[in-house]
């Protein structure tokens, strides 16, 4: 996730899979926080663990990359020969671990560096959020952060144990999107969203607390009778009390739940939106996206509404999202950007996206800035849908 440069070395350990195997171009921000947000509106009316063993970085991308110069690739000095500390916000075989194993090659390439892939599993990915908030700014330390779902937890006052300030970081860019799903056990009766809004008997949806945010402005805007069983460590426990039926409903993220719709073990009755994964977008085929049920369904929104349900959709668009600790100096921070920029474009690093079908998101730095004020100024409209239960 550069006619030839000299390789770096990525050090890292193969993703194994855990028991929740979650398989969850520039988009021109400037146009994409306020498109996105038109789109809708219209349709709407620190403990660590650390995974790394020796290996080089693979050079099967070359083909399809541009030199650093004809880039304007920054100056590489400080970096060659250095090791980076890249910090997933879950277990190996995570989709924050593949995320970042998705970029962590051609970043070892393109800096001429050793990269480590450490894992820092825990509350959502808060963990690791809270430790990297407090690192060394030194360009050595980034970290992959579930900036979607923790600042809607931050927005929300949710997340008891965060203690990182998500619009401090220094951001790097956005590496993948997650659609957020709407599901249900597949043998409860249920079998579209319209049925689950007319509901009489409250279900029970299961999931972590930085799930919250969005399910609360579900349930709320469509009026889903409902009780929330929140405090799941993470998505591999939520998996497990799903099909355990603990609860008639989990909603997670696309990649966390392609596996188990795939295999009938859920069924998936709406999403934020489309996939960009082809083989994402046919587990998906014919699941309404959330603006064409309020469309369906003929409900009259308040502008507070139209608002939260935006700031869900945007707030899934940014599952992992490349950052430094917060006081990063502006040349490194330039530097690391670039480099990113131009790593998203290998064709090695798609390819990878593609293997553990993560669906690539590409912001860049400065519009991942900006979306996190826009995401923000949606706080007051969420913040009327925090949940009770």
């Amino acid at each position: 996730m550069v006619k030839k440069l000299s390789l770096g070395r990525l050090v890292t350990k193969e993703a194994r899979p855990n028991g929740s195997k979650n398989h969850i171009k520039e988009l021109l921000l400037a146009v994409s926080v306020s498109a996105i947000g038109a789109a809708t509106l219209a349709a709407c009316g620190s403990s660590s663990t650390t995974s790394s063993s020796s290996g080089t970085a693979s050079s099967s991308g070359g083909s399809a990359t541009t030199s650093a110069s004809s880039s304007g690739m920054p100056d590489l000095s400080f970096f060659k020969g250095k090791t980076i500390d890249l910090q997933a916000p879950d277990k190996p075989g995570g989709d924050g671990d593949l995320s970042t194993r998705e970029i962590a090659p051609a970043l070892a390439q393109i800096l001429h560096a050793t990269v480590n892939v450490s894992n820092h599993p825990g509350a959502g990915g808060v963990v690791q959020a809270n430790g990297l908030y407090t690192d060394t700014a030194d360009g050595l330390t980034l970290g992959v952060v579930h900036l979607g779902p923790i600042i809607m937890a931050q927005a929300l006052g949710l997340a008891s144990g965060l203690k990182a300030d998500m619009t401090k970081f220094s951001w790097i860019g956005n590496i993948t999107g997650q659609p957020f799903v709407i599901g249900t056990q597949p043998n409860d009766g249920i079998k579209t969203f319209a049925q689950l809004v007319k509901t009489t008997t409250p279900n029970t949806v299961i999931g972590s607390t930085t799930d919250e945010g969005p399910n609360a402005v579900i349930y709320s805007v469509f009026g889903i009778k409902h009780k929330f069983l929140f405090g799941y460590p993470n998505s591999g426990s939520e998996k497990q009390g799903f099909l355990a039926n603990q609860g008639e409903n989990w909603n997670s993220f696309a990649g966390v739940v392609d596996p188990m719709v795939k295999a009938g073990q859920m069924r998936a009755l709406a999403i934020t939106s489309v996939p960009s994964i082809p083989a994402m977008q046919q587990v998906f085929k014919g699941v309404p996206t959330i603006a064409q049920e309020v469309t369906s369904l003929g409900l009259n929104l308040t502008s507070t509404q139209k608002e939260a349900l935006n700031g869900i959709t945007l707030y899934s668009n940014y599952f992992a999202t490349l950052a430094a600790p917060p006081g990063l100096s502006a040349g490194k921070l330039e530097t690391l950007r670039t480099a990113f920029s131009e790593a998203m474009k290998m064709a090695s690093t798609q390819a990878l996206a593609d293997k553990s079908n993560e669906p690539q998101y590409y912001v860049s730095g400065p519009n991942t800035d900006k979306a996190v004020q826009t995401m923000l100024t949606d706080a007051q409209a969420l913040a009327s849908f925090k949940s009770n239960g």
